[in-house]
């Protein structure tokens, strides 16, 4: 049996914040593969936005984008 097999995130969510590319971007994809919805939060909206919509294309969960600065508090 693989980690994965292990692994379900079914029926959960995730956030990831920094998602909208390198390891981040791998994790939002990780864990929609395991089966969570995925919030992905970045300072860039619509970069954001566009790696949520390919990551729900490629895995069939729901993956949202979001623009948020996590440094400002009232954005939080």
């Amino acid at each position: 049996m693989s980690v994965l097999d292990r692994f379900q995130l079914t029926d959960r969510v995730a956030i990831v914040t920094g998602g909208n590319r390198g390891l981040g971007k791998e994790m939002a994809k990780a864990l929609a593969e395991a089966g969570a919805q995925v919030a992905i939060v970045s300072r860039k909206a619509e970069e954001a936005q566009a790696v949520a919509a390919a990551i729900q294309s490629e895995t069939g969960k729901t993956c949202r984008g979001y623009g948020c600065d996590m440094t400002v508090a009232e954005q939080v």
